[in-house]
């Protein structure tokens, strides 16, 4: 559903090519409208969860990293939204935050089925 960036990233690594970092590349995402905003809210968390899920299933700590950075972020945002009344994008973090626990075990699933992964 998402996080397909995160897994080609983390497949060149686990493969051993190098990743240059340069500060001159920028990139923009489309622009989206709130509703399109909200529309994909469960679908970035569900890639991040099944991101994280294949990372348990090999038995590498930074699936729980992932999990954690991810979570204290959109918890973070979530209080901070509700203290200013934002309820939209209190309702989008929480919708991020649901896909989780479903994506987490459609990742561990997925290692499992394909014997874990190399």
């Amino acid at each position: 559903m998402a996080g397909e960036d995160i897994d080609i990233v983390d497949r060149l690594l686990a493969a051993g090519a190098a990743i240059l970092y340069s500060g001159e590349v920028v990139m923009h995402h489309a622009w989206q409208t709130r509703e399109r905003r909200r529309a994909t809210r469960w679908s970035y968390g569900y890639g991040i969860g099944a991101m994280s899920g294949l990372r348990l299933a090999r038995k590498d700590a930074y699936g729980w990293r992932l999990l954690a950075s991810y979570s204290k972020m959109h918890l973070r945002e979530l209080v901070r939204e509700a203290r200013h009344g934002d309820w939209t994008g209190a309702r989008e973090r929480v919708t991020s935050l649901g896909a989780l626990c479903p994506s987490v075990l459609y990742g561990i699933r997925s290692a499992s089925a394909q014997g874990g992964l190399k």
